[in-house]
């Protein structure tokens, strides 16, 4: 019985597994759609907005990882296996970081974009 519950279980995790690439939200491809049809410096100041937003939320989860970090780097945690927890937090938020600069700079270039559409 215990086979058969397990051998369900990884058929039903391969087949979320199989329909998440395919996947995007509302959100992601509302974006595209924007991008594909910005031609106002109205559409993109609309599109820098969105990416400001972004970089926030990227800010504020990059935040998050490094006060986990911290609380992982506590003794209790010393004897984690490696990699650590704190570690992958670490360089989660570094990553984090690194996306939202990125963010940061595409909100830049549709700026740019809005400037020269409304010459």
């Amino acid at each position: 019985m215990k086979r058969i519950l397990i051998t369900i279980c990884v058929l039903l995790f391969g087949a979320a597994l199989l329909g998440l690439p395919a996947r995007r939200t509302d959100a992601q491809t509302g974006l595209t759609g924007k991008i594909a049809a910005a031609k106002t410096a109205a559409d993109h100041e609309a599109i820098a907005a969105e990416f400001e937003q972004e970089a926030k939320d990227l800010e504020a989860k990059a935040a998050l990882h490094a006060d986990m970090a911290k609380h992982y780097g506590m003794e209790q945690y010393a004897h984690q296996p490696k990699p650590s927890l704190k570690k992958h937090c670490e360089d989660l938020s570094a990553s984090l970081k690194r996306a939202a600069e990125q963010a940061k700079e595409m909100a830049k270039l549709h700026h740019g974009m809005a400037q020269k559409a409304a010459k």
